[in-house]
């Protein structure tokens, strides 16, 4: 549940946020984090549902806040960014439909296999970038409330679940993922 369904919940007379989400939040141990992550998963389907609100993906979307581009990434490369500052480098992604975009973050979304989304790219990532935190335990990346893997990769999905819990990968997660990354910017 994200926050404003929490304060619909609460001014409406209910409880706000489930009490397995709230038991979660509380765990700081990722290899307990891991097991009700296995114990509690239902697998779900992404509807429009997860582009409401204010603060939600469809109006960032609308706003040209966020670009949104659905693909398997097969290349990168590092461009300089007008300002020079390489810690402010850009990346040219080329995607698998053909299609070649500049950006400057990656969202990366996943869906439901239990092993670690992303294949080559994210182990590539995971062993040139030292300051991309993993779980010893289970490989998952170890990121901010706002899901920030590092300064330029914010994760969503499987790759977000040792922040997000259980609903990392249905509907509630992505909307929840949404709105965190949102936040980083306002």
């Amino acid at each position: 549940m994200d926050q404003a369904a929490s304060k619909r919940s609460k001014d409406g007379g209910g409880y706000g946020l489930p009490k397995k989400q709230i038991l979660y939040q509380k765990c700081n141990c990722l290899k307990e984090r891991r097991q009700i992550i296995a114990e509690e998963r239902i697998p779900g389907t992404l509807t429009p549902a997860v582009y409401r609100g204010d603060n939600g993906l469809k109006y960032a979307i609308q706003k040209g806040e966020i670009g949104w581009h659905q693909a398997y990434v097969v290349e990168k490369e590092y461009v300089p960014n007008r300002n020079g500052k390489e810690e402010d480098q850009m990346m040219i992604l080329k995607l698998y439909c053909g299609e070649s975009i500049q950006v400057d973050r990656v969202l990366l979304a996943t869906g439901f296999d239990k092993t670690l989304p992303g294949g080559k790219m994210i182990q590539n990532l995971i062993n040139d970038n030292s300051e991309l935190n993993v779980s010893d335990f289970c490989g998952y990346p170890i990121v901010s409330e706002h899901l920030r893997w590092s300064d330029r990769v914010f994760v969503a999905g499987a790759l977000a679940e040792l922040e997000l819990g259980p609903s990392a990968r249905n509907i509630a997660g992505a909307r929840l993922a949404a709105e965190r990354i949102v936040q980083a910017f306002v």
